[in-house]
C-alpha cells in the first residue's frame, strides 16, 4: 500500500484531524489489520479509537495504571476485537520504577515527565514488574502487525528504538521525548529504517516506505 503526503516547503505537515482520518482510512482499506496501543489511558480518545470502535482492526490495548485500566475495561468490554492488558511494557522487561500522581495523565517510567507538572511530594514511586514488548509481540503472534500507537509519557522514543518487530506505521506522542532529548535519535533511527516522518504538534506519524 503506497501512501503519499504533500510537502509544504521542506516541512512535511499533517493536520491532527487528518491523522484520525488517515488511521481510519488505512484500517478500512486494508482488511484484517492488527495493531498495538501502548498507553491507552481510559480509551476515551486517541487516533486509534475510531477504527477499533468501528471494528475495522484487531488490537492489543495496554495500559499500565490500574484506575485507568478499570475504566478502559468498562469502555471496551463489548469489543471482541480487542485484547486488554493491564501491564507496564518496556523494551527489556523486568522490574522498573513506576511514577504516578495527579489525575494519572503523566504516569510513566520517566520521573522527569511527572516532575514537569507535579511537585515531588505529589509523585508516588513504586517498583513494578514490566513485560518486554518484543516478547509480548511473539507471545501474541503479532510479528506482522500493521500499526503501533504509543502515548507513554516520554518513554515513546526509547520504546520505539527497542522494537525488534516494526509495523507499517507508528503514531506516537513526541512532546516529552523532545523534552528529555530522546526524540531526534528516534527520528534518525526511523529514517534509517526507511520511514517517512510527518510531524504535527505533539504527534508524530512514521510511515514505512
Amino acid at each position: 500500500m503506497t501512501i503519499t503526503l504533500s510537502d509544504k516547503g521542506n516541512q512535511k505537515e499533517i493536520k491532527k484531524s487528518d491523522l484520525d482520518k488517515f488511521f481510519s482510512f488505512y484500517c478500512k482499506l486494508k482488511k484484517n489489520t492488527k495493531g498495538i496501543v501502548v498507553g491507552a489511558h481510559n480509551g476515551n480518545w486517541g487516533h486509534w479509537t475510531q477504527p477499533i470502535l468501528d471494528k475495522d482492526t484487531k488490537c492489543i490495548i495496554i495500559e499500565g495504571s490500574k484506575p485507568q485500566f478499570d475504566n478502559l475495561t468498562e469502555n471496551y468490554k463489548e469489543y471482541n476485537n480487542c485484547t486488554l492488558l493491564n501491564e507496564v511494557v518496556t523494551v527489556d522487561g523486568g522490574d522498573i520504577e513506576w511514577h504516578t500522581g495527579g489525575d494519572g495523565y503523566t504516569d510513566s517510567v520517566i520521573k522527569q515527565v511527572n516532575q514537569r507538572f507535579l511537585k515531588d511530594e505529589e509523585i508516588t514511586t513504586e517498583i513494578r514488574k514490566s513485560i518486554s514488548i518484543n516478547k509480548l509481540i511473539e507471545e501474541y503472534n503479532y510479528q506482522g502487525y500493521d500499526w503501533l500507537h504509543t502515548d507513554i509519557e516520554g518513554y515513546d522514543a526509547e520504546f520505539i528504538m527497542g522494537l525488534k518487530y516494526l509495523p507499517k506505521f507508528i503514531i506516537f506522542e513526541n512532546e516529552h521525548s523532545k523534552f528529555i532529548g530522546t526524540y531526534e535519535p528516534c527520528i534518525n533511527h526511523l529514517k534509517n529504517l526507511n520511514y517517512e516522518i510527518i510531524e504535527y504538534g505533539i504527534d508524530t506519524l512514521a510511515i514505512k516506505q
